[in-house]
Parts: C-alpha cells; sequence; structure tokens
C-alpha cells in the first residue's frame, strides 16, 4: 500500500507488563537488545509525522516509562482494566491530532504503510478498521481509526464490560458511521500478534529472519509465499 501522507495522526499505543499467558510479553527480546514494545513505537514512529502516546496503567510507570522516553513517545499512566478511560484521557490530555489510531504492543509487525493507509482513508466515517466488522488482514496487523467525538462518546456511554477492549461500544453503536479498510489479504491463519509462547516465537522468527524491523507487509507475506 502506497499513499502520499496529508493527515498527522495521532497514535496510542496501549501496553501493560501483566499479561496473564506471557508474563512481561512487551519486554521480551525481538531484535537484538530491542524489546517488543521497542520494535512496536520504532515502527509507530515511522508513520509521517505522527504524534505518539504510549498508554499504560500505573503499576507500569517505572518498567515501562523509560521506553517511551527513548522513542521520544508521549506517557501516560492510566487504569490498568479500564482501558477506554485511558485511552480518553491520554487523548484529553495530549492527543494534538486527528484522527486518533489505535495500537496494542503486542502487534511488533504493526505495518507503517497500512497505518498511513487507514489514516489516508478516514474520510466521511467515525470509525474505520481492517478487523471490524471483517478482517481483512491476519492478526498481527490490526489497525482501528476513530475520531476524538466518538472516543469522547463510547467513555460517557459505554458500560462497564465495554471499557476492557476501547472500542466495543463504537462497534455495537448504530449511530457510529463504521468503514471496513481493505487490507493486505488474510494470507495466513498464523497469529501474528503475541498472546502464547508459541506466537512470540513465531513472530521472533520473522524479524531474526529479515534482521531489522523496517521491512513492511507485503516482505512477510511474500516470506510466507516462499
Amino acid at each position: 500500500v502506497v499513499v502520499q501522507q496529508t493527515i498527522v495522526p495521532t497514535i496510542i499505543v496501549q501496553a501493560r507488563t501483566g499479561s496473564t499467558r506471557v508474563p512481561g510479553k512487551v519486554l521480551l527480546p525481538l531484535l537484538g537488545e530491542q524489546t517488543v514494545l521497542d520494535v512496536v513505537l520504532r515502527r509507530c514512529r515511522r508513520v509521517y509525522g505522527a504524534q505518539v502516546i504510549l498508554a499504560v496503567p500505573y503499576a507500569d510507570v517505572d518498567t515501562l516509562r523509560y521506553i517511551a522516553k527513548r522513542h521520544d513517545a508521549d506517557f501516560f499512566v492510566g487504569s490498568e482494566y479500564d482501558v477506554l478511560g485511558r485511552y480518553y484521557d491520554a487523548a484529553h490530555v495530549f492527543a494534538l491530532n486527528e484522527p486518533i489510531v489505535r495500537i496494542t504492543s503486542d502487534c511488533p509487525l504493526v505495518s507503517p504503510a497500512l497505518i498511513n493507509y487507514a489514516v489516508e482513508s478516514f474520510i466521511g466515517v467515525d470509525y474505520a478498521s481492517n478487523c471490524h466488522p471483517e478482517r481483512t488482514v491476519p492478526k498481527g496487523f490490526d489497525i482501528e481509526v476513530f475520531s476524538q467525538d466518538v472516543l469522547r462518546m463510547a467513555h460517557f456511554f459505554a458500560g462497564t464490560m465495554q471499557r476492557e477492549h476501547v472500542t466495543t461500544w463504537m462497534h455495537s453503536c448504530a449511530k457510529v458511521r463504521i468503514r471496513t479498510l481493505s487490507g493486505t489479504g488474510v494470507f495466513t491463519d498464523d497469529n501474528l500478534s503475541i498472546d502464547t509462547e508459541e506466537d512470540y516465537k513465531r513472530v521472533r522468527g520473522i524479524f531474526e529472519h529479515f534482521n531489522n524491523d523496517t521491512f513492511e507487509w507485503n516482505d512477510v507475506r511474500d516470506y510466507y509465499q516462499r
């Protein structure tokens, strides 16, 4: 995907160390001394002009603040389980640009080119995604884009059970204009986010194959086709 980027987004990356299946997965080494979270922030930094915010729970302040600092990302601390509230507060304090892009820190293959495309395609809608309501990319390339207005609405109207995953209320509200983004095509059923130890080994193998973190989604597709 190649686009001429004209819209400058705010990217909010959510991260925590308290994952249960792979404890501390965002701090696992992925490329030399670079951790999973280092790679996510570096790749987000490659989005044209993007403001990047790392939003973490209170328990992770001391552990993750230094990672945000070395990538010149804004750093916000909020609730661990009310992730929607954490996003709303982070945007309220820091966000200079619209739209808001949601990225999770267990997706180190996040594609700058696909983020650029998603941002440029965010016209005339409130929410756009390549993973809802239809998945058009392999898991691990997920991108969600939404306006500050719809984030504000979600924050004030979402129920308790809708707050852990940020965009659940947006998916369910009939008034929210939703667009499914075209994507890469689902070229693999492998999970390319990091949810298990097996996923981590798979993703680390991809980075070791390329020996850098500048490759794009089409390089990963070609890797799988080979």
